[in-house]
């Protein structure tokens, strides 16, 4: 009899020890699979980390760049008013006749509204194309949506000038 309580001691002993050794195991699965998430989400934070110090970086390296490509964009009335001086002045300087035809402003989609501007500019052939080049690279953010060139216009002298007339639209900042 003493041999059957040994066996079934045994038998149950050994039971117990196998569960417990599944249970633990599952345990170790569970918590190394824990451990794997955390390690992910530690790698995860480190790699953001690297990321956002490089833009910070990049930001600090290109702040001077930035502040200087503020200049090329219209912000309010005072910045358009200084762009069309400086078109008028310029349009004197070339010896050229600088008028302006068509001056209005469009709300538009993004970031930016929009100066709609049309020009036309008379003289001899030469001034007025080197004009038209000059308005045409305008260190602005702008398209030029059309341009039209007249020959063979006399002036009040009798001398034969030529016309362009150049419309462009120019970026203006808009702000919420």
């Amino acid at each position: 009899m003493q041999h059957i309580w040994s066996v079934l001691f045994s038998l149950v002993f050994l039971a117990v020890s196998g569960a417990s050794l599944w249970f633990l195991s599952e345990q170790i699965v569970k918590n190394g699979n824990d451990l794997q998430e955390k390690m992910q989400v530690v790698a995860n934070d480190e790699q953001f980390d690297k990321e956002s110090e490089s833009l910070m970086n990049l930001l600090a390296d290109t702040e001077d760049e930035r502040t200087q490509l503020t200049q090329f964009i219209l912000n309010d009335e005072h910045d358009i008013i200084r762009l069309l001086s400086e078109i008028d002045n310029f349009a004197v300087a070339q010896g050229v006749d600088l008028n302006t035809s068509r001056l209005d402003t469009k709300k538009a989609e993004g970031d930016f509204n929009e100066l709609l501007a049309t020009f036309v500019v008379k003289g001899n052939e030469r001034a007025v194309i080197h004009a038209v080049k000059t308005l045409e690279s305008l260190p602005y953010h702008s398209d030029v949506t059309s341009l039209q060139f007249h020959r063979s216009i006399k002036n009040e002298n009798g001398v034969q000038e030529v016309a362009a007339t150049i419309a462009l639209v120019f970026s203006i900042q808009k702000y919420d």
